[in-house]
């Protein structure tokens, strides 16, 4: 008999596992810091906002679309210039959601704009970010994203005249995750 019930017992947590709600969709808003690679000649730091909309198929695959901007007046080359940059990139998300967290792992594909304010140079490029990061649960419905951390690929015009218009870029991004 107690054969009997120890399987009933896994059974029943099996069927209550498998029942569990895990959120359709989440949108993500926040912070981030992007080291920007200045058409190598240096690094310079951007800070900005971060948004996304991930709407998952299943439990752990999703489609996610995402919006940025980052922005800077920095000295580049010697020149003292602002740098407002955009991306606007699409695609897959895989999450492992756990009791009170949940890390995932992305691969967007997209555009990257930047400009100056002086109006002297405008590039739109291809841009790609492979990345991931941790969310932890605040309440039902909202997570804090401790960290997202993502190798950011853009492919924006010369503004130096050094011929490369290839930027690897690093980024870090924290925030709040609504879910529903």
């Amino acid at each position: 008999m107690p054969k009997v019930l120890l399987c009933v017992a896994v059974i029943a947590c099996c069927l209550a596992a498998s029942a569990q709600e895990y959120p359709k969709s989440d949108v993500f808003v926040g912070f981030q810091y992007n080291s920007f690679d200045a058409f190598r000649i240096q690094h310079v730091s951007l800070l900005g906002w971060n948004a996304q909309f991930t709407h998952y198929l299943n439990k752990p695959f999703g489609i996610t679309g995402e919006v940025t901007g980052s922005y800077g007046s920095p000295t580049v080359g010697g020149v003292g210039t602002s740098l407002p940059t955009y991306t606007f990139m699409v695609g897959p998300t895989m999450r492992a959601p756990l009791e009170k967290s949940t890390p995932f792992v992305h691969a967007l594909f997209g555009a990257a704009h930047m400009s100056n304010t002086k109006g002297t140079y405008s590039s739109t490029g291809f841009a790609m970010a492979l990345g991931g990061g941790f969310d932890r649960q605040v309440s039902k419905s909202v997570d804090w994203r401790i960290v997202q951390v993502d190798y950011l690929v853009t492919k924006l015009k010369d503004a130096t005249g050094s011929g490369n218009g290839h930027q690897d870029n690093f980024r870090l991004a924290t925030g709040i995750v609504f879910k529903f």
